[in-house]
């Protein structure tokens, strides 16, 4: 037996009902017109003399069922057959009294987007280096004085010495030499920097997501049923709650 069934005035009311209850969540399988031949097929039994389209809902949803169909027009069927069911039991009438209860859900949507990129960025940077050089200096010696080693300067840019020639061969040479004869070229040597760039692993990033749980409160408005008594005449009525 479905738990919420109603008729409509028209098939027309029935589908929008039905579109509604497809919208909240109600599968083919819960929701569908009574008369068709799918799960729901039957669920009426004799109840075929029903005057209009017939929709049937299982499922524990029954109020939010309820306050659909009875949004579009439908008249629960069920609470006729239950009321006629207990009346032919103890001459009593039932009336259902429904509410709407509010019914969270959480669903996964975009809030936002973060994008992990690179970027080159150019900066100026001053570093030190060492470098060497040579210079040239003369050194004057007397001739009183033995003569020191001349120092020489060769180009695979180590130094080194070797006598000067004696001074007895300028013994016996008549006239000066000249000029030609007495250049001295000494190469100079002086080491420079070059610059060059060379990429490195400096950092690396990893980017992952974490899910953080935390509590939002949600309201709503909802409807429910409250009995209204009306009373002629002058009688005692007595409200009692009966207990399972």
């Amino acid at each position: 037996m479905a738990e919420v069934e109603a008729v409509f005035d028209n098939r027309k009311q029935a589908e929008r009902a039905l579109h509604e209850l497809r919208l909240a969540g109600f599968g083919p399988e819960q929701a569908g017109f009574a008369d068709s031949k799918g799960v729901l097929g039957g669920l009426l039994g004799g109840r075929s003399q029903a005057e209009g389209p017939v929709v049937a809902v299982t499922g524990a949803r029954r109020l939010e069922a309820a306050g659909i169909l009875h949004r579009h027009g439908g008249r629960d069927l069920g609470q006729e057959a239950h009321s006629d069911n207990a009346a032919a039991e103890d001459g009593g009438e039932f009336i259902d009294v429904l509410e709407e209860q509010l019914v969270a859900q959480p669903a996964v949507v975009k809030v936002g987007e973060v994008r992990v990129g690179k970027r080159v960025v150019a900066e100026q940077r001053t570093i030190q280096v060492e470098v060497r050089r040579e210079e040239v200096f003369i050194e004057h010696v007397p001739l009183t004085e033995p003569l020191p080693e001349q120092i020489v300067y060769v180009d695979d840019g180590y130094d080194h010495a070797q006598p000067v020639r004696p001074r007895a061969s300028w013994e016996g040479n008549v006239g000066l030499p000249s000029e030609e004869e007495e250049v001295i070229r000494v190469p100079l040597l002086a080491e420079q920097v070059v610059v060059s760039k060379q990429p490195v692993v400096v950092d690396e990033v990893v980017v992952r997501k974490r899910r953080l749980p935390e509590v939002r409160v949600v309201q709503g408005d909802v409807r429910r049923e409250e009995l209204v008594i009306e009373r002629e005449g002058e009688f005692e009525l007595e409200e009692v709650t009966r207990t399972q």
